[in-house]
């Protein structure tokens, strides 16, 4: 891990998010319950559980297919949370802000923001205390050695866990500050893949674009992966690895209750993530 100071931000680069994540709770010593999105990446969930941490789920607003407003709301008059953490769907370039600003004026809460579908850019919302991205598989940006960025208004120790291993819930290991790419090349490599990747999706997606435009998801959404929603899912799925190509079909909602989570229910159980 390594850390540079800049202005009012501190960040730091690891070999994944999750490994950031899990340092930045344990040397804050953040307990008591999260909430986040039911459609977050289960190693995110396992990381909180790993460190220790209650983790509570929100459904996703059917407009944004970030966390729903409402329900966050709700689920915070009713008990204490110690944070939220906050994810962009899919890559979505949703603004956050105003409801982070809302956050913090009515609670004393941690706010974290993954933007790991995102581009990384190296600009986080100030308001908020840890912002995520990653260059690790299947990410917007992937680099052969992973790699995650976490930007914080705030340090932490960096060394006081390193080396350790931590295993999560799902079999997965992270070690923690064991990075070995300098900060100078790790943002370098960014840099290098950036214009080649921006240049390589916009000519995939104005194919999709010719032929699925009734059944894709809104531009917005498409910057991750090209996303349609569909009825026959599995069939569609079944046809195109048949075909020797590739799909996916995130994410899975970590509770699958139509009736708590409509609209992350409805969602997986409709798109198809083209690469």
């Amino acid at each position: 891990m390594a850390i540079l100071h800049k202005e009012n931000n501190f960040t730091i680069i690891d070999y994944r998010a999750s490994a950031i994540l899990y340092n930045f709770l344990v040397a804050k010593k953040i307990q008591g319950h999260f909430i986040l999105p039911v459609n977050i990446c289960p190693v995110v969930e396992s990381v909180f559980i790993a460190a220790g941490i209650t983790v509570d789920f929100a459904d996703i607003c059917p407009y944004n297919l970030c966390i729903d407003e409402q329900q966050l709301f709700d689920l915070l008059s009713r008990k204490k949370y110690t944070g939220v953490l906050l994810n962009h769907t899919y890559g979505v370039e949703v603004s956050f802000e105003e409801l982070v600003k809302k956050l913090k004026s009515k609670y004393d809460i941690v706010v974290i923001e993954d933007k790991c579908l995102c581009l990384p850019d190296l600009k986080a919302n100030n308001a908020v205390d840890l912002t995520l991205f990653s260059t690790g598989y299947s990410k917007f940006i992937e680099l052969k050695y992973g790699g995650g960025i976490g930007i914080t208004n705030a340090p932490f120790n960096k060394d006081a866990l390193t080396g350790q291993i931590v295993k999560l819930s799902n079999n997965i290991e992270i070690v923690l500050n064991k990075f070995n790419v300098s900060f100078h090349d790790y943002i370098s490599d960014i840099e290098n893949l950036k214009e080649k990747t921006l240049t390589h999706k916009s000519e995939i997606n104005e194919i999709y674009k010719n032929l699925l435009t009734a059944e894709s998801l809104k531009s917005d959404f498409n910057n991750w992966r090209f996303n349609i929603l569909v009825e026959n899912k599995k069939q569609i799925i079944d046809k195109i690895f048949k075909e020797g190509l590739f799909a996916s079909s995130h994410y899975s909602p970590l509770i699958n209750d139509p009736s708590k989570f409509p609209n992350a229910v409805y969602l997986y159980e409709h798109v198809i993530n083209l690469f």
